[in-house]
C-alpha cells in the first residue's frame, strides 16, 4: 500500500514598485504505513524595484525534512537582485545577499549561523506552449550549506492547464549521521495557472 501527496503553490503579485512572491510546498509519501518522504516548505519574498532591472529583496523561509536530517529550519535574508535578461521569451533574475539560518536537526543538534544566499531564476519560452524553467538557490555557511535546483519543462494542454515534468536536487553538505546528503525527485504533474 503506497500513498503519496504533493501540492505546490507559486503566487506572484506584480505592482509598480513592489513584487511579492509566495511559495508553499508539501511532499508526503508513505509505504506500508511508514513515511518515506516528508518535506514541507513555505517562503515569502518581497521585492522593492529600484528601476526596471535592479531591486532589493527580503526573504523568509521555513522548511522541514527529517529524511534530510532537520525537523525545522528558519531562514531570513536581505540583499540585491538584478534582472539580467528581460525579453518576451527569456527572463533571468539573479539575487545575492547575507542570510541568517536557524536549524533544528533530527539528532537534537541546534545550529544558528550567518550565511550567504544566492539564487538564479531562469525562464525560457521555447514556443508559445512550451516553457523551460531553471530555479536554483544556495545557502553557504560554515556548518551545513544547502544547494537546491529545480529544472522543469511545461507544455500547455488546454486553457490554463499544463503538463509539467521536473527534476529537483537538494544537497546538504553536513547532514546528521545516518542521513543522506543529496535528495533527488523526478515528477510529472498537472499545473493550473490563474
Amino acid at each position: 500500500d503506497t500513498l503519496g501527496v504533493t501540492a505546490l503553490i507559486d503566487a506572484t503579485r506584480e505592482g509598480l514598485r513592489w513584487r511579492h512572491k509566495f511559495h508553499a510546498q508539501v511532499d508526503y509519501n508513505e509505504n506500508q504505513g511508514i513515511a518515506t518522504r516528508e518535506h514541507y516548505l513555505a517562503a515569502y519574498e518581497p521585492n522593492w524595484k529600484l528601476d526596471s532591472r535592479r531591486y532589493v529583496y527580503g526573504a523568509l523561509q521555513y522548511e522541514s525534512d527529517r529524511f534530510l536530517g532537520y525537523s525545522d529550519r528558519y531562514s531570513a535574508s536581505a540583499g540585491a537582485g538584478y534582472s539580467a535578461i528581460q525579453s518576451p521569451k527569456v527572463t533571468l533574475n539573479l539575487e545575492l545577499g547575507p542570510a541568517f539560518r536557524h536549524t533544528e536537526f533530527t539528532d537534537a543538534t541546534v545550529e544558528s549561523s550567518i550565511a550567504a544566499r544566492g539564487s538564479v531564476d531562469f525562464d525560457w519560452k521555447l514556443t508559445p506552449g512550451l516553457t523551460l524553467r531553471q530555479d536554483a538557490s544556495a545557502y553557504l555557511q560554515q556548518f551545513n550549506s544547502t544547494v537546491s535546483s529545480t529544472t522543469a519543462m511545461a507544455a500547455k494542454l488546454l486553457g490554463p492547464l499544463s503538463a509539467q515534468v521536473s527534476y529537483t536536487v537538494q544537497y546538504e553538505s553536513m547532514p546528521p549521521e545516518g542521513r543522506v546528503s543529496t535528495d533527488t525527485i523526478s515528477r510529472a504533474s498537472l499545473v493550473y495557472t490563474f
